[in-house]
């Protein structure tokens, strides 16, 4: 075997590794004249239907592959490798002709299975659609192939060159290189945006191993003269030059090659970054994370379910009874888990997307320039687009009866169950879908009919708990010094009473290693001590929590919870121990006799846990908290924490004094949701102050923090004068019957309506204008100070914050300020969505024109179905006037309808004066043109 040959084996080898079975199976017994047969029953279709597309385009390319073809079998006896040009180059003609050929093609399912794969690639999920887009998409084809054909020389030409050289002969490789990758890239990108750029690179490297070759053919000539006139010396001499320039091109290539793969790949590590980040809003994995962590102590949890009879059908059977299985339990057989539609969705699609990155450019082309990901029907496509390409999918969707409410759950199973009808009408079985969850009417009732049920039995999971329990006693034994005897009476009853309960069995196990001694651990192990069941075993970790700490401590644990689930949005860990220390009557905050000295693990137990990212998990049971103490609590720490005189002050000497001793850490949280706090207030309405409740005695903190706060932001509240609105009356109305909260409260909550009700960039920004311009400069403070230690300690690394009040990174923040700003220019969009609730409304749009697209997508009740159809009636007449009888396609110059209908015709009256090839258009031959200027 040469070393060509062996280089042209590696190639296809490389090749090969991204064709399916069925492809690779078809591609390798593929000739010439099957390509040329496939072409003239093409030709015959287009003439039948009058959709003529001037197939003689692709002549350039046949004739050089074939030529190819000869020149390979010739001097490396290759010819199955001409298979993989011929076999790629029928299909892809083939499946962007016609949407109608997949329906009347002779070829196998498997090959008819992969066609259809194509059309979801470009766009096209049913065949019954119009064929604009199959025509659009076929015109690139034959302009890529006709293009690559004039790039490639005729080597026939060549063939001396080829006979005498082994390092020429090296060119023939590479040019079948270039080949495989256009297919490679065309089989999967064809008609995505970022195709053209890959393209191109391509031409320019088949460009200069056609300019080497001639430079070659001429060298080679003057050598044999050389040869004939002075001796053998010389042509030794030249041909050790060609070996050298041979050689430097051959490693040029191959430089170039790796520096292109290297910018694709960084440049697809970007744009897959940036539509996570889209999809994801946030860092939600890492809580999915630190769960997997916790079950790797665990290994084969969870395996008895696959054994099961109905899950073994509903996973390995070729075509399942049901492609839906419904999974149901108690509570407690599983972590609880807070879910809505628009979460799962995007939770689905971002694991889809890992799975399957070739469709990341859909994902691309509809982020449409938002930063987050937030309608349910672009959410819902996308999925509907992910469940045709891909062959075979599994989804489990666990916690169903966690979601908000009965409408986010109907939703769920309303589209998880379309979607999988849709798949099974297409290929019975390629998607199927577990449901996971409590039995609740709602969802039995939507769940039965269609889907195998399996209901968790106590004694199914109860191994899983058995080896939990066992581990988690060993080291109880070893912790306390028990003896067999107090192990297995643990043992026992924690599996006995688990009752197929797995959460309390942590719950127990993680209350038990807790306790300070042993005394107290044979304490909460005793007969009238043990919980019995999960809401006991709450109880237990509270009561323990309360026994074991201190009074003050145990008071900060309380709090630390109704907190965390009371927060309008999850705080960070350096802002919890922030609110901790905050002294509101000397204004002070992280004072070292205030800052907050535990783990939060040591006040909280069991029921949290410190995530990556300085983020909190914790158990969200709202049973064991007070809401409206706590609700008062927050409100109360907003109002009189943005009373201090760090938000007055404008000394920046004494404001950086104030960034370094830690006073902006809770800013951006009070600057957002101050008034989310009142108005919950307003909500409880008179069951605030319920003498009953006790509740009561916090009537002069709310009274005091309201003083403080309408006293600080006079200038921006309605004076005494301004008469409150109606619903402003209304909502206060409760506290009336306390004269001074009634008073405060009117103005503060008079401001909040009237901010509400204007437009929604308005509503993006701080109400209150000092209020907003404090926020401006403490930022600047901090973002000067960003890169000491002692401030990232305070602050968190991410210092440069949106000012968009209700973007998701106007606390989240960046590392860097190039970042901060990259992210503000898309929220620099005039044109706004006035439809209440849009989520795009956030971001509004850059032009008018994609603000009319928005609502006739997403709004379509609301636009004007008479103007719509006038101004786009209008567009059509005025501005497509010229219209091609052949296609339909249509222009707005004449003279582009003429030069368009000449390709259908085979007509090419622009002749090269060089070498004579024609064109059907005049800037096409103008382009060829600088071929020969290269070679000058």
């Amino acid at each position: 075997m040469t070393q060509t040959q062996s280089a042209f084996e590696s190639a296809l080898a490389d090749f090969e590794k991204d064709l399916k079975p069925e492809e690779k199976q078809s591609f390798q017994y593929t000739k010439i004249e099957d390509v040329k047969l496939a072409i003239l029953e093409m030709q015959k279709d287009q003439e039948r239907t009058n959709t003529m597309r001037n197939l003689n385009r692709i002549q350039p390319f046949l004739m050089a592959m074939e030529e190819f073809s000869r020149i390979i079998e010739v001097f490396l006896n290759a010819s199955p490798f001409v298979c993989y040009i011929w076999g790629p180059l029928k299909f892809l003609l083939q499946v962007r002709s016609s949407p109608y050929l997949i329906l009347r093609m002779r070829s196998s399912f498997s090959i008819k299975r992969r066609l259809e794969e194509i059309m979801v690639e470009i766009g096209l999920r049913d065949v019954r659609m119009t064929a604009s887009k199959f025509a659009d998409s076929f015109e690139k084809l034959l302009d890529a192939y006709r293009q690559i054909g004039e790039h490639i020389p005729l080597l026939s030409q060549y063939s001396q060159l080829f006979e005498g050289s082994e390092d020429i002969r090296k060119l023939l490789r590479l040019i079948f290189t270039d080949i495989l990758e256009f297919h490679r890239k065309a089989l999967k990108f064809f008609s995505r945006p970022d195709f053209k750029s890959r393209f191109g690179k391509i031409l320019e490297r088949l460009d200069s191993h056609k300019k080497l070759l001639s430079e070659q053919a001429w060298l080679h000539a003057h050598v044999n003269y050389q040869a004939d006139s002075q001796g053998l010396q010389t042509y030794f001499q030249d041909y050790s030059k060609v070996h050298d320039q041979i050689k430097h091109h051959i490693e040029q290539y191959e430089e170039d090659r790796i520096r292109l793969e290297e910018r694709e790949e960084e440049r697809a590590r970007k744009k897959k970054k940036s539509v996570l980040d889209w999809i994801a809003g946030d860092e939600s994995d890492q809580g999915h994370d630190a769960k997997c962590t916790i079950r790797e102590s665990c290994p084969g949890s969870g395996n008895w379910i696959l054994k099961h009879e109905k899950i073994e059908n509903w996973r390995d059977a070729q075509t399942p009874k049901f492609s839906t299985a419904w999974l149901n339990g108690k509570p407690g057989a599983g972590d609880p888990v807070r879910n809505n539609s628009v979460s799962v969705f995007k939770g689905l699609l971002r694991q889809s997307l890992e799975q399957c990155p070739e469709l990341l450019p859909y994902c691309d082309e509809k982020r449409n320039g938002e930063l987050t990901l937030n309608t349910p029907k672009v959410v819902k496509d996308l999925l509907k687009i992910f469940s045709d390409f891909v062959p075979k999918q599994y989804v489990i969707i666990d916690g169903l009866d966690e979601c908000d409410d009965l409408t986010e759950r109907k939703e769920i199973m309303t589209f998880m169950n379309q979607l999988v009808k849709d798949s099974d009408a297409r290929a019975p079985g390629s998607l199927r879908v577990l449901f996971v969850s409590q039995i609740f009417n709602d969802i039995k009732r939507e769940l039965s009919a269609a889907s195998i049920e399996i209901t968790l039995r106590p004694e199914d999971n109860q191994g899983d708990i058995q080896r939990y329990v066992q581990q988690e006693v060993e080291e109880l034994r070893i912790k306390y010094v028990l003896d067999k005897e107090q192990a297995n009476h643990v043992r026992e009853r924690t599996c006995f009473r688990a009752d197929g309960m797995f959460l309390f069995a942590v719950l127990v196990m993680k209350n038990l290693k807790t306790q300070p001694t042993k005394g107290d651990f044979l304490y909460e192990i005793s007969e009238n001590r043990f919980p019995d069941d999960l809401k006991k075993a709450y109880e237990r970790i509270l009561s323990s929590l309360k026994r074991n700490l201190p009074p003050k401590l145990w008071k900060i644990a309380t709090q630390l919870l109704g907190w965390m689930i009371c927060a309008k949005r999850p705080l960070k860990w350096h802002e919890i121990q922030g609110a901790i220390s905050i002294d509101p009557e000397a204004q002070t905050i992280f004072e070292p006799e205030n800052i907050l000295r535990v783990d939060i693990s040591e006040l909280c137990g069991s029921l949290v846990q410190l995530l990556p990212g300085d983020r909190i998990d914790h158990v969200k049971n709202s049973e064991y908290v007070r809401a409206i103490s706590v609700e008062c609590d927050l409100t109360v720490l907003c109002l009189q924490y943005l009373a201090f005189q760090c938000f007055v002050e404008e000394n920046e000497a004494e404001l950086l004094n104030y960034a370094r001793r830690g006073h902006f850490v809770l800013q951006d949280y009070a600057v957002a949701k101050w008034y989310h706090h009142v108005e919950t207030l307003l909500l409880y309405g008179k069951k605030l102050f319920e003498e009953e409740s006790g509740d009561q005695l916090k009537l002069p903190e709310l009274e005091q923090a309201l003083d403080d706060f309408a006293e600080t932001y006079e200038s921006d509240l309605p004076d005494g004068e301004t008469l409150p609105d109606a619903q402003t009356r209304e909502d206060c109305e409760p506290f009336r019957v306390h004269e001074a909260f009634y008073a405060y409260l009117l103005p503060i909550w008079d401001h909040v309506l009237k901010h509400r009700s204007g437009a929604f960039e308005n509503r993006n920004t701080v109400s209150l204008k000092t209020l907003g311009n404090s926020l401006e400069r403490n930022r600047k403070i901090l973002e000067a100070s960003a890169q000491q230690k002692d401030l990232r300690k305070l602050y968190g690394k991410k210092l440069f914050k949106c000012p968009k009040l209700t973007c998701y990174y106007f606390h989240e923040g960046f590392a860097d300020a190039k970042s901060r700003d990259q992210h503000l220019k898309k929220h620099e969009r005039p044109f706004i969505c006035q439809i209440p609730d849009c989520s795009y409304a956030e971001f509004g749009f850059v032009t008018n024109k994609d603000l009319d697209k928005h609502m006739r997508t997403f709004h379509e009740e609301e636009c004007d179905p008479e103007e719509s159809f006038s101004s786009s009636s209008k567009k059509t007449t005025e501005k497509t006037r010229y219209i091609c009888e052949v296609c339909s396609a249509k222009f707005t110059r004449n003279i582009n309808l003429r030069s368009h209908q000449r390709a259908h015709k085979g007509e090419r009256p622009f002749p090269c004066p060089q070498c004579g090839k024609a064109f059907t258009r005049l800037s096409d031959r103008k382009r060829h043109e600088k071929i020969h200027d290269r070679h000058r």
